[in-house]
């Protein structure tokens, strides 16, 4: 009997088969490096608003919560929607600047077509934004008020909390103002010793210069009563050293380069009874009781 044993089958490389070189292999990091740079994919694009780098966020917060002139007007919400809903307070932005806060209106700036408002909804949307933006709108806006009634109703309003974040307020005076002048002036002398209330500046137009003058010059002893109340008025409240303190003022003469007259008397008695900085026609005149403008040596 015979055993047939199978030999085993010897398997033989195929010649044209190609086995390539594992060293030899690019990587897909090496073929990324060789890639142009145009045709590299592109990291994702942000998906949220703090993806964002902090700068663009600050430029944003800018826009939405910053004058672009840098003066805003608060009034009661309900006003301006003549509705009966309980007031709640936006914030006007003028579109077109006029030449002097005291120059406007708040009638014609409330009913007027183009009045914008100023919405405070960004800084509560989240926690994170409010730390961001939690003091941005108070302390970089100039709060125009119209009368110092309509700043004391103001502030009352808005509560001890938001009024005491407002660092700069602006306020027209006239010989009609001088009643309420002396209450509004010790409530921002509050806000300057418990807030962040720094600066007041006190404006005066053309017209309400003439009227200040009329009386000056009256030979009525009550209108010259009034004109020596309002001066006492601004003594008494540029004793209060808490903050920075400005009067602006529209001269009745356009040129105020010629020197003397009543203007420059005027101007020389309101400075030494408010102190702080006189402006006139945008000029600098007075500093701290020194006359230092281009018409020093005339008043």
């Amino acid at each position: 009997m015979y055993v047939i044993q199978a030999a085993p089958i010897q398997r033989q490389d195929n010649p044209l088969r190609f086995i390539p070189d594992s060293s030899k292999v690019a990587s897909p990091l090496s073929i990324l490096n060789t890639m142009p740079k145009a045709l590299l994919p592109r990291p994702p694009m942000p998906t949220s608003f703090f993806d964002l780098p902090r700068e663009i966020r600050d430029i944003i917060y800018n826009l939405v919560l910053i004058s672009s002139n840098k003066h805003i007007t608060p009034f009661p919400l309900a006003q301006f929607l003549k509705t009966r809903r309980q007031p709640r307070f936006a914030l006007q932005v003028p579109l077109v600047p006029s030449e002097s806060p005291a120059q406007c209106t708040p009638t014609s700036e409330l009913c007027g077509i183009e009045t914008s408002l100023l919405s405070l909804s960004l800084p509560r949307t989240c926690r994170q934004i409010h730390t961001e933006t939690y003091l941005l709108f108070w302390q970089h806006n100039i709060f125009d008020f119209h009368t110092p009634q309509m700043l004391i109703s103001t502030l009352k309003d808005m509560g001890q909390i938001p009024s005491r974040l407002i660092r700069s307020i602006t306020l027209p005076v006239s010989l009609t103002t001088t009643k309420h002048l002396p209450k509004a002036l010790r409530l921002l002398a509050s806000r300057s010793r418990y807030g962040d209330f720094n600066s007041l500046t006190l404006t005066i137009g053309r017209n309400d210069m003439i009227a200040i003058e009329t009386c000056k010059m009256s030979s009525q002893a009550d209108k010259v009563a009034v004109y020596d109340g309002l001066l006492e008025v601004l003594r008494e409240g540029g004793q209060e050293k808490g903050f920075k303190k400005k009067m602006e003022v529209q001269s009745l003469l356009r040129n105020w380069k010629i020197g003397g007259g009543v203007d420059h008397s005027t101007v020389r008695e309101l400075h030494l009874a408010w102190g702080g900085e006189m402006c006139v026609n945008g000029e600098l005149e007075w500093r701290d009781y020194v006359h230092i403008g281009r018409c020093a040596g005339f008043s």
